[in-house]
């Protein structure tokens, strides 16, 4: 019999919530967040809860020479790198049962129950906490950037010129929008407008929905009203977004997942509990955190969410991102 002290010790189990917390993600299968292996190989170096994270720029758009049969040696251009400060998240969760609600329970063991759902769980954390990432570097553009990435249109009803003109801050690097991320209620509206088209596999099976050349990826997750920067009531947050504009990478607890028996607990009749604990780092690039206002050890969702902790390092046509404010309807 396999109890759930010897499924946790194994890897198996670490690696099945890993799997599972990377393709239950929406964000993640969207193509919006991208593995990362330098992100990754900083969470598992201990390099302390923020770090410096390097990357290659384009290259300079110097004029090409022209060619002749002269003795002349042309001299040669290099690639130039660029920096942003990357904040890990150090996370815990913690679930438990009493063994004489699984001994009077008619549906089984609630702490086995819990184990096939703790994958499922960060899943959704993940795409939380990249929600939070993206509402933070809005706040960061309206409170220091002029809102050159945001297409504000609190109160009026979305449509497809809301959507062009949102992709349209990004000027000629439009073409590198993927995908708009949207609320249930946005959806909705534009499929009463007649402008969504279904993409369909070879076997006739519904992929996605499509808009404007962008993949609908839905959430109810994304703000609404007040609670956007400069929103009101009735208003939703959509995002139009380029595939990889943020990085993901994940470190390795020192005791990933465990289980605690507590024997006095329900009276004598005893309590199990399972730990699970994840670190992950989720970065947009371009932009450095500033741990202006953070608490802890690493930053909360709501501290995410602060313009104050976020800073812009790069142009804005090099950000595939552009944020629209408007109604459903």
């Amino acid at each position: 019999m396999v109890v759930l002290t010897d499924l946790v010790q194994r890897e198996q189990f670490a690696r099945e919530v890993l799997r599972a917390s990377i393709r239950k993600s929406v964000l993640f299968n969207s193509g919006v967040l991208v593995s990362d292996a330098e992100l990754t190989r900083l969470m598992n170096a201990n390099v302390g809860s923020t770090f410096m994270f390097d990357y290659f720029n384009d290259l300079a758009d110097n004029e090409a020479r022209i060619s002749d049969d002269s003795p002349v040696e042309a001299a040669t251009d290099g690639i130039s790198t660029a920096s942003d400060r990357a904040v890990g998240n150090y996370r815990n969760r913690s679930w438990g049962a009493r063994n004489i609600t699984a001994n009077l329970s008619s549906t089984g063991d609630p702490i086995m129950a819990i184990a096939s759902r703790v994958g499922a769980y960060w899943a959704r954390q993940i795409d939380y906490t990249t929600i939070s990432v993206v509402n933070g570097i809005i706040a960061d553009n309206m409170a220091n950037d002029g809102s050159d990435m945001v297409h504000n249109l609190s109160g009026t009803p979305i449509d497809i010129n809301a959507i062009l003109d949102a992709k349209q801050t990004a000027g000629d690097r439009q073409d590198g929008f993927a995908a708009l991320i949207c609320h249930s209620a946005i959806l909705t509206s534009l499929k009463k407008q007649g402008v969504t088209d279904q993409i369909y596999d070879a076997q006739g099976n519904l992929l996605y929905e499509s808009f404007a050349g962008l993949r609908i990826i839905v959430t109810d997750s994304v703000p609404t009203g007040t609670n956007i920067p400069n929103g009101a009531a009735g208003d939703y947050l959509s995002y139009i977004v380029g595939g990889g504009m943020m990085g993901y990478g994940e470190g390795t607890p020192k005791r990933a997942n465990e289980v605690f028996y507590q024997p006095a607990t329900g009276n004598g009749a005893g309590e199990e509990s399972l730990w699970s604990r994840k670190n992950f780092c989720i970065h947009p690039y371009g932009f450095s955190f500033t741990s202006a206002n953070v608490a802890s050890t690493s930053p909360t969702n709501n501290e995410y969410e602060m313009a104050d902790n976020w800073t812009r390092n790069v142009e804005r046509k090099r950000v595939p991102f552009a944020a629209l404010i408007s109604t459903a309807s």
